[in-house]
């Protein structure tokens, strides 16, 4: 299920995404980067559309998934 970001508090939003980049993300992205660098990245890619958040109703969690070039 897509949970459109409006619909998050900004709090709830930011957790999401934080548990992303210092999780989900590929190692080679930099660790140099600040952490609010990425989180301001990701939440852009949100607001671009480029990525969505997701919620799975079995395993009661969510996430941010990079949508898939159509």
């Amino acid at each position: 299920m897509i949970i459109p970001a409006n619909r998050l508090s900004p709090e709830a939003l930011r957790e999401i995404v934080e548990e992303f980049v210092t999780r989900d993300m590929p190692e080679d992205w930099s660790t140099e980067t600040p952490l609010d660098m990425k989180v301001a990245q990701v939440m852009n890619q949100i607001n671009e559309g480029l990525a969505e958040i997701r919620f799975d109703p079995i395993a009661k969690t969510c996430g941010v998934f990079v949508k898939e070039e159509e």
